[in-house]
């Protein structure tokens, strides 16, 4: 069979054209009645579907027409007109059948071969000029006022939707006009649509020269290369955005915003702009600053009190090495002496307890002079020194240290020995109060660049979490805390491994360079 298609909408006759055809049949196209009726005339088509809403000339006046030249089956196929009066004129023109847009494809194969399976022969509209254009006038008048009535209503509720809009922009242009941050609103071509007044004054230039802008043209010189950047970022993917901006204002003073994109979207979601809003945070980076120089101060002054202990603790050593340790040297000299001459009983029973008294004092003041700086530091070196530490744990406290050693001496400064000295020394208590365990491992060595000491046990070892938090009294002020800082103040630094039932290892870790020169300033 031939079909004729009339219908001003491609996408109709495309869909109908690919459906008839693929059930074997030719197809014609039509865009309005007029050309519908030269092809009837120049074709002869077998059936003819029809839209009715069409320009130049609808469907009802091209059926009206078509049946005074031919009686071709005619099917109205429209979402439209779709009441009982357009059905009516329909079928008093001469239709055949009328079927409501959109239809299931398979279902509108079957209406169409039913329809034109029944088609009479010949169809005679039975309505005169006069007859019809009253008919015809009635239907669209009606369906004039059905789209007066749909327009009202959208007309209504775009009002509605307008005011609105206009709401919260009038409450978006409140916040931001008196706003303290700086706003700005851009298109998707970055170029601003609004900026708020603060920001004029931060830029110290007028609306007027900004609005409109794109990004070349407000940063000719490309001063704010990575703030385009993020915004053009943001625009491309959507997804909002944060900065740290640092420029010059209008007075020339450098300022630091804290700056966030954020996407505009519409009521689909789909994204029309951005923005842009920064905070001045000058006042808390000056602030933040101001910390940062008072505790470099701070560090500084305790690095000084840190040397004074030890430049007074050297001192004290030394005197009591050198004054009190000789008079009482020399006063055990004296005593001995006496020894030699005659005394009654009671006298060298009074002597003899002098003497052990002052073999006492003598051997607590050795000690004390030991714990304080042990000569041997001086004299022999940081490697002897923990040699003898070592020992003198095992000695006073039951400890069981093995030592390894490969450093080189001449690479670390006198003011370093006693630091690493006394952190070891530290460290090694701390096994014996709370590793439970009878033994622990000293490891010294000297590499490239750095002095590296560790200080291993096996005992119950600790969460690392806790540790780096306390302060340990009770250990003289020597806790992981207090050697971490003062290592830090040599450009040292201090990593502990540890983890409960798993043992400990704390590693000391001295620049070479820096632990020279500070040992050499300050002695």
């Amino acid at each position: 069979m031939k079909f004729l298609i009339v219908d001003d909408n491609p996408d109709d006759r495309r869909m109908l054209r690919h459906l008839l055809s693929a059930h074997g049949h030719d197809v014609l196209e039509a865009c309005n009645g007029h050309q519908g009726l030269q092809l009837v005339s120049a074709n002869s088509p077998d059936l003819i579907i029809s839209d009715v809403l069409m320009p130049v000339m609808d469907g009802f006046q091209f059926l009206h027409d078509l049946r005074k030249i031919s009686s071709v089956p005619f099917i109205f196929y429209s979402a439209v007109y779709d009441g009982t009066r357009d059905m009516q004129l329909a079928n008093s023109l001469g239709a055949d059948g009328y079927i409501i847009k959109p239809t299931d494809p398979a279902e509108l194969v079957k209406e169409i071969a039913r329809i034109s399976g029944k088609a009479s022969t010949m169809k005679d509209c039975g309505l005169g000029d006069a007859e019809y254009l009253k008919k015809y006038n009635q239907v669209v008048v009606n369906k004039l006022e059905e789209q007066v009535r749909e327009l009202e209503i959208s007309l209504a509720e775009r009002q509605r939707m307008a005011g609105e809009l206009a709401a919260r922009e009038q409450e978006f242009r409140s916040l931001a006009e008196n706003a303290p941050d700086n706003i700005v609103r851009y298109d998707l071509k970055g170029r601003k649509l609004y900026v708020n007044p603060a920001l004029e004054r931060t830029l110290g230039i007028p609306a007027a020269e900004l609005i409109g802008k794109d990004p070349g043209e407000s940063d000719p010189n490309g001063t704010l290369a990575d703030y385009h950047a993020a915004l053009q970022k943001v625009i491309a993917t959507g997804v909002g955005a944060e900065m740290l901006l640092v420029f010059a204002d209008a007075t020339g003073s450098v300022v630091h915003h804290e700056i966030r994109f954020v996407p505009e979207r519409d009521q689909n979601g789909t994204i029309t702009g951005v923005l842009g809003i920064g905070r001045d945070i000058t006042e808390r980076k000056a602030a933040e600053q101001a910390l940062l120089n008072e505790q470099k101060r701070l560090a500084e002054m305790a690095l000084e009190l840190s040397m004074a202990e030890e430049r007074e603790r050297r001192r004290i050593a030394a005197t009591l090495h050198d004054c009190i340790g000789q008079d009482l040297a020399l006063s055990r000299i004296k005593l001995g002496m006496l020894a030699r001459a005659s005394l009654t009983d009671t006298e060298r029973d009074i002597l003899g307890n002098s003497q052990e008294i002052l073999d006492r004092v003598i051997s607590n003041v050795r000690n004390l002079t030991h714990l304080i700086c042990p000569p041997i530091l001086e004299t022999a070196g940081l490697e002897a020194a923990l040699k003898w530490l070592g020992r003198q744990m095992e000695a006073d406290y039951g400890l069981r240290v093995k030592f390894t050693s490969g450093l080189d001496e001449k690479a670390v400064g006198v003011e370093v020995h006693h630091e690493l000295y006394h952190a070891v020394r530290e460290l090694l208590i701390n096994v014996v109060k709370h590793a439970q365990t009878g033994s622990a491992r000293l490891i010294a060595g000297s590499e490239r660049d750095c002095v590296t000491i560790r200080v291993e046990d096996d005992g119950v070892g600790f969460d690392r979490g806790v540790v780096a938090q306390r302060h340990d009294s009770e250990s003289g002020g020597f806790g992981l805390f207090n050697i971490d800082r003062r290592v830090s103040h040599f450009g040292g630094s201090v990593v502990v491994d540890s983890a409960p039932y798993a043992g400990t290892r704390v590693t000391i870790q001295m620049p070479l360079t820096s632990a020279t020169e500070t040992g050499t300033a300050l002695q």
